[in-house]
């Protein structure tokens, strides 16, 4: 099966969106996105990805590229006409088969959910149609569109601390806060 390609503003969409992921864009870039994107309220990168497979496990890059289609075209049934957020093959590592999405807050509250129902949710959705478990790792959220990079860049470390941590469907990233010392 031949998929069809991006083109014209789904590219440009895409492009945009993936330049200020990665913290690499310029107002063009910033401009065409919140032109063409709903983008109100605070925002999180997510990426999904399918869950680790188990050690001597191994599947064909060509098989993990289909159910990442597949992951993806999941994700945006979900999304419907906010389809937008959802980027395919945000990862620039060869071998990490994700895709990135930008939860905005109005999208949980207009389903009448919290963000983790939404999300959960969209995972849940997201497994039943590929028939993988997949994960999620949430970045911190940012005020606003300009700063998804830094959710991004959470959500990387979160990617690298995953064989540390007790195996979990869904990671936050959480910062602790503490009181500023008397000398602060």
């Amino acid at each position: 099966e031949i998929m069809p390609s991006l083109v014209g503003s789904e590219m440009c969409i895409r492009d945009s969106l993936i330049s200020l992921i990665q913290g690499k864009y310029d107002e063009v870039n910033l401009n065409y996105v919140k032109e063409n994107m709903r983008c109100e309220g605070g925002a999180r990168y997510v990426e999904i990805q399918m869950e680790q497979l188990p050690a001597g496990d191994e599947i064909l890059d060509s098989d993990m590229r289909s159910l990442q289609r597949k992951m993806y075209e999941s994700c945006v049934a979900f999304l419907g006409a906010d389809s937008a957020h959802c980027v395919f093959d945000v990862s620039v590592n060869e071998k990490v088969y994700d895709i990135g999405f930008i939860f905005s807050d109005y999208m949980a509250e207009e389903a009448a959910k919290n963000e983790r129902k939404y999300l959960e949710d969209l995972r849940r959705y997201i497994c039943d149609n590929t028939q993988k478990n997949i994960g999620m790792l949430v970045g911190r959220k940012v005020s606003d569109i300009s700063k998804i990079a830094r959710s991004y860049g959470n959500a990387c470390m979160l990617r690298s601390f995953q064989g540390f941590r007790i195996v979990k469907s869904i990671y936050y990233y959480c910062l602790l806060y503490t009181s500023p010392s008397p000398r602060d």
